[in-house]
């Protein structure tokens, strides 16, 4: 930990001195594939929701498309992960939307400053920055997803044609991104939306702590009210369309969150199943006691040296067993 007050934000990951972890993109997903199989996953992949039935304001199945053509599949509960809340909203429940921004990342080669060097002059580019001349605007409808994804490309052609031709074998696009670079499509209005005021401040039904990416101090629990639509039943929801607005949207739309939320839904919707009850019925205590059994860190305790006021982070001395 270190860096310029603050936090990193503007400095490059290789000047910075947080702490981090490096990775391979395709290695991690090799090893949750891996992962999948040996929890028995049923693994349907090229496969698009098409529509969903509900029953009393109950999710109770869903249709989806593949090659084999259109599935139905009933099931007790319902985990929408989708990143659009798009079973929610296909079943009619109440969701909002916030405007994105061109600011596509590729893998290129070039021997320009950039985020990540993998090897050589191989490196994960950000192009653009968010800022009000890369604002796009709100993405929701699938015409509307063309045009984003059509205006990274333009983009991105507006920085390789200024490439000299020269050095055109020095510096090209590698390889673009495999989906919509989309931060924020939709999310759900839950039983208790987190805002900016949320920051630090304690919940009795928390499923996870999650801390802010782009600075190393305010920490945010998440209540389980969070991952509930407000009207749908059946169905509880995971990642970035969990019920989070503004500064709070922006945490919790990121890849550590999302799995905190993705292990909290999946463990509720057993649970639910198991009980014969809606998750919205279901107590919270339950999933908090199976969270914590998987050793989940589910509260930002005061020992911890968070100022719930500020939400700013304070060095204590404490008595650490060094055996811990």
């Amino acid at each position: 930990w270190g860096g310029p007050a603050g936090g990193n934000t503007g400095v490059t990951i290789t000047a910075a001195k947080r702490y981090r972890c490096g990775f391979s993109p395709a290695g991690f997903t090799l090893t949750l594939d891996k992962m999948l199989k040996e929890a028995g996953v049923d693994l349907w992949l090229d496969t698009y929701l098409c529509d969903v039935e509900t029953s009393g304001g109950k999710v109770t199945a869903v249709e989806v498309a593949n090659d084999s053509g259109k599935i139905r599949i009933e099931a007790g509960c319902f985990v929408d992960a989708t990143g659009s809340a798009a079973v929610v909203r296909f079943a009619g429940g109440k969701v909002a939307h916030e405007d994105n921004y061109v600011t596509p990342w590729l893998f290129d080669v070039s021997e320009a400053p950039v985020k990540y060097i993998f090897s050589g002059g191989t490196n994960l580019r950000r192009i653009g920055k968010v800022a009000p001349e890369y604002l796009f605007g709100l993405c929701d409808s699938g015409k509307r997803v063309t045009e984003f994804v059509r205006a990274n490309w333009e983009l991105l052609r507006g920085i390789y044609d200024a490439v000299p031709q020269e050095s055109r074998r020095k510096e090209y696009p590698l390889q673009l991104p495999a989906m919509p670079q989309l931060r924020k499509i939709a999310r759900i209005e839950s039983l208790r939306d987190l805002g900016d005021e949320d920051i630090s401040k304690h919940f009795t039904d928390s499923v996870g702590v999650v801390s802010d990416w782009r600075r190393p101090n305010p920490v945010w629990e998440t209540p389980y009210r969070s991952l509930l639509p407000s009207k749908t039943r059946g169905v509880i929801t995971a990642g970035r369309c969990i019920g989070a607005y503004g500064l709070a949207w922006e945490i919790f739309r990121v890849i550590p969150a999302a799995a905190i939320t993705g292990e909290a839904a999946g463990v509720a919707a057993a649970l639910a199943v198991k009980a014969k009850c809606d998750p919205a019925e279901l107590a919270a205590d339950a999933v908090r006691a199976e969270l914590l059994a998987n050793g989940g860190i589910l509260d930002a305790k005061p020992e911890f040296g968070i100022d719930p006021a500020s939400g700013e982070a304070t060095l204590k001395k404490v008595k650490v067993n060094p055996e811990d």
